[in-house]
């Protein structure tokens, strides 16, 4: 189960409206304290070239950033239910495109399949309600032989998982909750079972930032009964709603 929230304070909010135009700068500085972005682009592209990627919750941009440096075939898909996704994308605007919108809302859309659906630091902002959904829409998205690569901020009794703990819990006052290692793997293919795991990585600079890695295979592909009747049911309800309006507040974004 989730962890109780702390309530909607958010020093984070506040530092970054006092910060303006400097906030970038800190942000990087920030950031990059708990997570190497350039780190992650290379072990994302130790899986393959891939020239369609989707990435779930692309928050600011800063990680499709360094995704278009390190995969030069790439086209980037970014969506996230903020209200402008990517805005501090700094890479060649032809090749990434941002929407504002759940994974859900997009899939809707009916978009060609992907080469690889990426979530980055996403899923322990998702809470048990939302979770299924999101997973199993995801894994929709990818074609036979694609892959969906998960990034996620791991439990353990590191100095450095307390830290990420406390920027959530405290600097942005998200109510969030974290998984060890199994349990990700557990809530991945219990959602997505035909997906096949092909491998996992540690990201500098901190020990809990985890990289696990699935593959759909080429044959036998088609969707499991679970996955079938949870993005069946999930599209249908988003079918309706405008693509750039929907707004949960579940589905966290990049840190």
């Amino acid at each position: 189960m989730a962890d109780a929230t702390l309530g909607p304070m958010s020093i984070g909010r506040t530092v970054r409206r006092l910060l303006g135009k400097h906030e970038q700068r800190v942000a990087d500085l920030y950031r990059d304290s708990f997570l190497d972005t350039t780190a992650l682009a290379e072990a994302v592209a130790g899986f393959g070239q891939f020239p369609r990627v989707l990435e779930v919750g692309c928050g600011d941009g800063f990680v499709t950033t360094k995704l278009v440096e390190h995969m030069p075939s790439a086209h980037v898909v970014g969506i996230d239910v903020a209200a402008t996704p990517g805005r501090h994308f700094t890479g060649d605007p032809a090749r990434v495109e941002f929407r504002s919108c759940t994974v859900e809302a997009y899939a809707a859309t009916d978009p060609e399949p992907f080469d690889l659906v990426l979530i980055v630091d996403v899923l322990h902002h998702v809470d048990d309600d939302t979770l299924p959904s999101l997973v199993t829409t995801a894994a929709s998205l990818m074609r036979p032989g694609g892959h969906l690569i998960v990034k996620e901020w791991e439990r353990n009794r590191t100095v450095g998982y307390g830290l990420g703990w406390f920027s959530d819990r405290v600097i942005s006052g998200e109510q969030v909750r974290f998984f060890d290692r199994d349990g990700l793997v557990h809530e991945i293919e219990r959602w997505a079972p035909a997906l096949e795991r092909v491998g996992d990585a540690r990201v500098r600079p901190r020990h809990s930032n985890l990289i696990v890695a699935w593959q759909r295979p080429l044959a036998g592909s088609a969707l499991t009964d679970t996955e079938q009747t949870v993005t069946e049911q999930t599209v249908t309800e988003h079918t309706d709603t405008d693509i750039t309006g929907h707004e949960p507040a579940n589905h966290g974004s990049t840190r």
